[in-house]
């Protein structure tokens, strides 16, 4: 699987995903974020949590419809870094689109996770693409191919000369300017899952059920996450417990 997030199939599939959140001047979602100690993390923990979740989910559930065992995280590898502080970037002048303040988290993570049934998924999260926010999920099978864009939907395109022609107007979660081409979501909500998450919570408490999300697989990606830490610091693959 890539994430850009990839998962189920007749044949074991290979998984894809990934979350990239260009910033406009600001530096995350709360200036907390660019530090460990209120944050927790960079990219990988604030970004990567979401495809990383959705990667666990879909491998749990294809082992469960194939053979009535969930198919698990067991090892994985790493690497994090703020790219910002890279010569190249430190030496350029009047380029104020991407945050730079980040203190001690990363501004770019990758890792690789090998499932239990010798599957692999990808997952790339980032602060420093520019261009709107960017969230796919890849599927790769044996038999077919599936490509998921939750943020950049062509159902509407927008363009304009000028930034000012939209300066009210929402157009992209993240964007740095409304000038050129872009890709307003018709039901950003809806789109992003936002109504299946409150629907599921809800439906959960009211027929006392499992939720879809519950917290053996929270704690799985947090095992995930500091697994991809450990792996990054230490610069080798990472075993994982059970519960990932």
């Amino acid at each position: 699987m890539e994430t850009q997030v990839s998962t189920l199939t007749r044949s074991s599939p290979t998984l894809s995903g990934s979350s990239t959140t260009p910033l406009c001047l600001t530096g995350g979602e709360g200036r907390g974020s660019g530090r460990r100690r209120s944050s927790g993390g960079g990219a990988l923990i604030r970004l990567g949590s979401h495809p990383i979740g959705a990667m666990l989910h879909l491998k749990h559930c294809e082992g469960v419809w194939r053979n009535g065992t969930p198919i698990t995280a067991v090892s994985l590898v790493a690497e994090v870094a703020d790219l910002t502080k890279v010569t190249s970037f430190q030496n350029e002048e009047g380029a104020p689109w991407v945050v730079t303040d980040w203190q001690d988290v990363e501004s770019w993570s990758s890792v690789i996770i090998t499932f239990s049934d010798g599957s692999k998924g990808t997952i790339s999260a980032n602060d420093i693409c520019l261009g709107g926010m960017k969230d796919t999920l890849d599927i790769y099978m044996s038999n077919a191919r599936m490509h998921c864009d939750f943020s950049r939907s062509n159902a509407l395109q927008a363009y304009a000369p000028d930034a000012h022609v939209f300066a009210g107007e929402y157009l992209a979660e993240k964007l740095e300017t409304k000038a050129g081409w872009s890709f307003p979501s018709i039901d950003e909500a809806w789109l992003l899952g936002y109504q299946q998450e409150l629907r599921d919570f809800v439906e959960a408490v009211k027929l006392d059920r499992t939720p879809l999300s519950d917290a053996v697989l929270g704690r799985s990606v947090l095992e995930v996450i500091y697994g991809a830490y450990l792996s990054a610091e230490q610069g080798q693959v990472v075993e994982l417990g059970q519960s990932a």
